[in-house]
């Protein structure tokens, strides 16, 4: 028997279970006691198995119901959906989350088959009205291969369905039409779809990767379902705008209301005039005659009381009173309304209610609490071995499993998953809410974070394919600034088609100083960089013709060949010497991990990986870990520490600020707590005589690990045995404190961790002299950061202080405007004098700066009035409020950041984006505040936003006088300056590293009919994406793959797209053969070698005889060949095969 039968047949045959099922042909309510932790969904599961009926399982919350959820994955039922509530503030324009929508979304769709299943969800979902099913079912698009549907019919029901139309889908809610192909995105947890139409008829149906956009899967068909739950037809519509007039409220609202509902547009806080449309409706009319299961009836009673409450506030709140609003009563369903609808409601309690007392006891206890004591449990365990239970542990995922049976490996564990053993100990990597025990069985359930202690558990975010990186090329547009490599610094103004002597192609139209123009042919663009700068700014245009941006070039290359040069020495240095090989895992290593209590990304667990194998080596580690706050880079630092510890060596962890040493003693003190480790600080906030002992103890070999500043580096600091050096954002420290660290790098182990991230082409340019270990998955929010896009707002403002005041938090203010900075501070106090406001921005002086941060983080202070300096690394989890002024001034990754800074506990979160009420707003503004508002992980959306940030980071990585050549010539052409730097040295006898192959870029101007006409690609961003991606293979596959997804998005190529393709073909021969031009001129074609290495001269001297003078050499040129071509209105495929067989016949 496998597991999950094993599972299912637990209470299913028992007398109790078979009185329950008999009860439910009379009874309407049958309470059942003595059902402890997970022991309520192994009920749940048996009554799913053993009746017809689907279920509805209660939850006193949204948390809690996430939880119940990842028990019925673990006993194995598929068909188990969670429906959230709208997690919004009631009556509020709160913006709700695109993975709640998609969510909520998903769920109706399933629950309009009828077909059998379980939904978890709470009493915010339950109790509040929803779309009833017959308003649903017009706008769920079943779609099969072979349907025969117009294409503008699709686009209009779509729109009806709240889809928005774009050029390129990339965002869960939009669709794009291009020709015959549909791409329509209908979910943030599923692949988007490709319809491929011949006619009117579906021919093919495809999931594809948002990100790449490339077709993954064939699909027979999809339902899609409405990108809205108020959906409705023109009958309701007008029903709807009568009510709404009748409505109390501010009249222009009421008109902005209006017009929304008649364009069929989302608005934020449509759910809470979801009646004005429907009859008021709960989730239970969707599950009429099946079964309500209800946990915990006692805290479904609080939770419902506490809603009617929060209702009944914000209705009467000053914020939302010219609100045009529905009273509670008419959105909220009473517990007696809800019971009234079910046929069958199974209520657990844990306490027995002498007035209404259980029906059925089901005989399960909880567990002891046993917080990581090893010892208590491993008795328990081999006690109830010995009286032959049958004891569960569950591990979350594999690698907890391998923890877990090595610690307890004594008594045996096994995965019996395929074969249950009916006793003995089992390890399974599943998760597990909470533990039970049943005696009469003789079973114990526990999961890992009951042994070692809290887990904090994460939402589990269902579409999380790792993105093929993704240039910021693509999102060149005109007006945007370029570096050309050879031409400097112009502004793109698009693309223009040029006929000329019988050619017709596509060029790239650039302006420079005193308003000269040049164009560049597409096959060119490789040439051509998006100017990117670390500050934003606008750079100064180059004129065409003289030698200003040559000049910038050799100082900014001479600049980078001594950064390359010196990078490439510290590693020819490194692994010339010898280093401390630490000792593998000991037994104590696996426990402590065991102990973590987040389960760990893949990126977090590659670099742990990586870190052990340079220690584990007697190779000097010298690691850097990139990754954004909450990203685990310190929990990699610290089982660093363990191990080093572990080997008998000292650690040393030096951090730039006194607040971040406070912070890391926190988190290293509360991790390593239950192990013989000593760990101090050292900075200015100790005194003399404590600095004294400390420095004293290290000297002895006394403290383990210290943390401290650059005071760490003094000369009266001496370590006895030190092992290990962990740096925490290093450009931050000074000149001559790096020097030191360089030095102590050469003898031991380091990791150095940044919060900025490090771009990929950066990464790539380093990736053989540097050792580098990306995290890039960023965290899963446990609460979501509930946020507001609106006008500045002084109501909502005042509102927004007292509520986060009032549960003792604090707020992050952002207002980056230092002139009037005070300004503000007095109007906060004005109308908030009871908020304790202090400033803080990046004029002021460091210490006091510093001492501003550690005031606010030591709670002397409500409110931190500060630009954007206020510190990334910082994690202040009583900060759970962030307003931002003139929200719509910053860019997408600033933004991310910023709301990045609250959210980190379990408490709720708030964001206020506000923007100027009397200025105008741009389109691309706000539409960075819906992005950075509906999207909680941004996953390759992030990683775009994060473009700036990079460019700030490789500054950092390197310095400031790297920052000011990455502004002289933009960052994509000073990667590709310092990569061919790097390559340059590589080349050189003294390098002792892994070489690199080298190649330079190839020029070339041919005559051919070739483009990307506007029928086939008219989006110019995608067409310069196009053209980019042609101007830049490199491999022969490459072209393969271009052209396959080109005719996956926009079907079969064109022949003057094909002979793009060509010129792509001509670009990786010559890149093979060493070829650096190819330029055609009239009646020939001249081919320029950088080395005749690459070919045969023999067969090159037979071909010239033998040609009668239409392939030869001219003195004056040695390193190029000439090709005549006699027909000058030949094919250009001829012609390009006519070259392609000589070049061939000639290499070597």
């Amino acid at each position: 028997m496998n597991i999950k039968e094993w599972f299912q047949n637990l209470l299913s045959e028992t007398e109790e279970f078979k009185s329950i099922i008999e009860s439910s042909k009379t009874k309407k309510i049958v309470r059942i006691g003595e059902l402890f932790g997970s022991a309520i969904s192994l009920l749940a599961l048996s009554l799913y198995k053993k009746t017809d009926k689907s279920i509805l399982f209660l939850c006193k919350s949204d948390e809690e119901a996430e939880e119940f959820v990842q028990d019925f994955v673990s006993f194995g039922i598929e068909k188990c959906y969670y429906f959230p509530s709208f997690q919004t503030t009631p009556y509020s324009d709160a913006v709700m989350s695109k993975d709640v929508s998609s969510q909520r979304l998903e769920v109706f769709k399933r629950l309009l088959n009828n077909d059998k299943k379980i939904v978890v969800s709470s009493v915010g979902a339950v109790f509040t009205s929803v779309t009833p099913k017959n308003n649903l079912l017009p706008f769920i698009l079943n779609l099969k291969k072979g349907d025969l549907i117009e294409i503008e019919e699709l686009v209009k029901r779509l729109i009806q369905a709240g889809y928005s139309r774009v050029n390129s889908v990339s965002l869960s809610g939009e669709f794009a039409v291009r020709g015959n192909i549909v791409d329509i995105f209908y979910s943030t947890f599923k692949s988007p779809v490709r319809l491929d139409f011949f006619d009117i008829e579906i021919e093919s149906i495809r999931s594809f990767n948002p990100f790449t956009q490339k077709s993954e899967d064939a699909l027979e068909e999809v339902v899609i379902p409405p990108h809205k739950e108020i959906v409705y037809n023109e009958a309701e519509m007008n029903i709807a705008v009568s009510k709404l007039a009748d409505l109390e409220g501010d009249q222009e609202l009421k008109k902005i209301i209006r017009d929304k509902i008649l364009n069929y547009q989302k608005f934020d806080g449509e759910q809470y005039i979801l009646n004005l449309l429907y009859e008021k409706t709960s989730l239970c009319s969707y599950f009429e005659e099946d079964i309500l299961i209800v946990n915990d009836i006692n805290s479904i009673k609080k939770s419902v009381s506490t809603l009617f409450y929060e209702f009944e506030e914000n209705y009467h709140s000053s914020a939302f009173r010219k609100k045009p609003k529905l009273e509670p009563n008419k959105i909220l369903w009473t517990l007696e309304e809800i019971y009234g609808m079910q046929n069958f409601i199974v209520e657990c309690n844990y306490l027995n209610d002498p007035n209404n007392p259980f029906d059925y006891r089901l005989g399960f206890e909880g567990l002891p609490i046993y917080l990581g004591n090893i010892e208590q449990f491993s008795n328990d365990l081999k006690r109830f071995l010995e009286e032959g239970y049958k004891i569960l542990i569950f591990a979350v995922n594999d690698i907890q499993k391998e923890r877990l049976t090595t610690i307890f490996r004594q008594f045996e564990p096994k995965d019996d998953r395929n074969d249950v053993i009916q006793s003995g100990l089992s390890i399974l990597p599943l998760s597990l809410n909470y533990g039970f025990l049943r005696r009469s069985d003789k079973i114990l359930f526990i999961n890992d974070y009951e042994i070692f202690g809290k887990r904090t558990k994460i939402s589990k975010h269902f579409y999380t394919k790792r993105t093929e990186v993704i240039e910021s090329f693509i999102d060149l547009k005109p007006g945007d600034y370029i570096a050309h490599i050879h031409h400097g610094i112009g502004q793109f103004l698009g693309v223009e088609r040029v006929k000329s002597l019988g050619t017709e192609k596509d060029y790239i139209s650039i302006q420079y100083a005193e308003g000269d123009k040049i164009f560049i042919p597409v096959e060119q663009l490789n040439f051509i960089q998006k100017y990117l700068s670390s500050d934003m700014s606008r750079p100064k245009l180059d004129r065409i013709g003289t030698k200003s941006w040559s000049k910038t070039k050799e100082r900014v290359q001479r600049s980078i060949e001594e950064l390359a040069r010196e990078l490439v020495q510290l590693y020819s240095e490194r692994i010339k010497a010898k280093g401390f090989a630490f000792a593998s895992d000991a037994p104590w290593q696996r426990e402590f991990e065991a102990k973590f209590p987040y389960e760990e990304t893949e990126d977090q667990l590659l670099s742990i990986e990586e870190v052990k194998r340079d220690m584990e080596s007697d190779k000097i580690m010298d690691r850097l870990i990139c990754g954004d706050v909450g990203f685990g880079k310190t929990e990699v630092a610290i089982r660093a520490a363990f191990k080093a510890v572990m080997s008998g060596r000292q650690v040393i962890i030096l951090t730039p600020t006194t607040i971040l040493t406070e912070q890391h003693y926190e988190n290293f003190s509360e991790r390593l707590k239950d192990y013989p480790i000593k760990v101090e600080t050292l900075s200015r906030f100790r005194s003399e005589q404590e600095q004294k002992v400390i420095i004293n103890e290290l000297k002895n070999g006394e403290i383990d690990i210290i943390i401290g500043t650059h005071r760490l580096l003094s000369n009266d600091v001496v370590f006895k045995n030190p092992g290990l050096v962990i740096v925490d954002e290093e450009h931050r420290f000074g000149v001559k404190h790096k020097e030191k660290l360089k030095k102590i790098r050469l003898t031991i182990d380091s990791i150095s961790m940044t919060a900025t991230p490090i771009p990929r082409t950066l990464h790539m340019s380093l990736a053989k002299i540097r050792d580098m270990s990306v995290i890039n998955t960023p965290p899963k929010e446990r609460m979501s950061v509930e946020t507001y896009v609106m006008e500045f707002n002084e109501d909502f403002l005042v509102e927004a202080i007292r509520r986060e005041l009032g549960r003792n938090g604090q707020i992050f203010f952002i207002y980056n405007r230092v002139k009037t900075i005070y300004e503000m501070k007095k109007y906060l106090q004005r109308i908030y004098p009871a908020a304790r406001v202090v400033v803080a921005h990046g004029q002021m002086n460091e210490e006091d700066l510093e001492d501003i941060i550690r005031q606010f983080v030591h709670r002397e202070y409500d409110i931190l009035l500060t630009t954007t300096i206020v510190e990334s690394g910082i994690d202040i989890p009583r900060a759970n409020t962030i307003i931002i002024d003139r929200a719509d001034r910053f860019g997408l990754s600033q933004l991310y950041q910023l709301r990045g800074r609250v959210g980190r506990s379990n408490v709720k979160a708030y964001a206020y984006l506000f923007y100027d009420a009397n200025g105008a707003i741009t389109e691309d503004a706000m539409k960075r505040l819906r992005v950075i508002s509906e999207y909680t992980d941004l996953g390759s959306g992030f990683k775009i936003a994060m473009k700036d940030l990079e460019i700030r980071g490789a500054g950092n990585l390197f310095g400031p006088e790297q920052s000011g050549n990455i502004l002289a010539v933009g960052f994509h052409l000073y990667c590709k300056l310092l990569s061919d730097a790097v390559k340059e040295i590589q080349k050189s006898e003294d390098y002792k590293g892994e070489k690199i192959e080298y190649d330079k870029e190839v020029y070339l101007e041919l005559n051919y009919k070739g483009f990307i006409s506007d029928s086939y690609i008219s989006d110019v961003k995608q067409k310069i994406e196009f053209y980019k991606r042609i101007a830049g293979v490199v491999y022969h596959s490459d072209i393969e793959d271009i052209k396959r997804t080109m005719e996956d998005r926009f079907g079969p190529l064109p022949e003057e797209t094909l002979t793009l393709l060509f010129i792509a073909e001509i670009r990786v021969m010559c890149k093979n053969m060493s070829i650096t031009e190819m330029i055609e001129k009239s009646d020939k074609i001249e081919i320029v070698f950088d080395k005749f290495s690459s070919i045969n001269l023999e067969k090159l001297m037979k071909i010239i005889t033998k040609s009668n003078g239409n392939v030869y050499l001219l003195g004056k040129k040695p390193n190029s060949l000439f090709i005549k071509i006699l027909d000058e209105d030949i094919p250009f495929k001829e012609k390009w095969d006519y070259i392609k067989n000589i070049l061939t016949e000639i290499k070597e």
